[in-house]
């Protein structure tokens, strides 16, 4: 139980030093003493108060968040601010790139006269000698029947496929002066790498039978050809380079 002792009882009543651990203090009252019974609840808010302050004067310096910590005039009270605006300026660097990039493909697509193909072919269609067609998501034959002529490239982006779907056929007949090219799309800035995109053409189960391929030449793909069946129409003289893996059979 709180005790308070005006400065006339501490000399007349002569109370333990024993008893008496800490005095505040008053202008008013004179002398308050505190008793032993509170004395360590009162040290153990002082060296809250005390780790406080010390704390309060530790920072960190942004420009070597990386590389290591160190004191400098900012409070730690900031370091929570400064994460989320590291967090959102990396947010921004990655907004920036892709944009650079975006702008980058659009006008290598400009310049060289680039078709890009982002969809699935449902209806017959040719492309032909001379041109280039950019896949750049993955494109399936469906139903019918895709003819890519001598002379065509065929660029694909990264992780992509050409296939060979649902009752879908593809006729891709080169010939030796003019082969029929897959590649990398050449305006990313990575060299020729294996398994750059998936694909060329991937044959699926349910394709039908008579697809033809001759005279291709693939490059930078996992797989040059992905074969889920087999095909009755010729699969003949297909140069590949930088595939992980020429022709892989997935025929059960």
């Amino acid at each position: 139980r709180d005790r308070k002792y005006d400065f006339e009882d501490l000399c007349k009543n002569e109370i333990s030093k024993k008893e008496i651990t800490d005095v505040e203090l008053n202008k008013e009252k004179g002398i308050q003493l505190v008793p032993q019974a509170h004395a360590e609840e009162i040290k153990n808010e002082n060296s809250r108060q005390q780790n406080n302050l010390i704390i309060n004067e530790i920072v960190f310096d942004r420009k070597k968040i990386n590389e290591d910590i160190r004191i400098t005039e900012k409070p730690v009270n900031d370091w929570k601010i400064d994460s989320e605006e590291n967090h959102r300026a990396n947010e921004m660097k990655d907004f920036l790139q892709r944009a650079q990039n975006e702008s980058k493909r659009r006008a290598y697509i400009l310049e060289n006269r680039i078709i890009e193909i982002n969809r699935n072919i449902t209806e017959n269609e040719m492309w032909y000698s001379g041109n280039t067609y950019l896949i750049s998501s993955n494109v399936s034959i469906m139903g019918c029947e895709l003819t890519i002529m001598p002379g065509a490239v065929i660029l694909f982006e990264k992780d992509t496929s050409l296939i060979v779907g649902t009752s879908g056929r593809l006729i891709a007949r080169g010939d030796r002066v003019l082969p029929i090219t897959f590649a990398k799309a050449a305006y990313d800035n990575e060299s020729f790498k294996e398994g750059y995109y998936q694909s060329a053409v991937h044959v699926k189960k349910d394709s039908m039978p008579n697809s033809i391929m001759e005279n291709l030449k693939i490059s930078s793909a996992k797989a040059g050809i992905k074969m889920e069946r087999p095909i009755d129409g010729p699969l003949k003289n297909c140069f590949m380079e930088h595939c992980a893996e020429e022709i892989e059979n997935l025929i059960e």
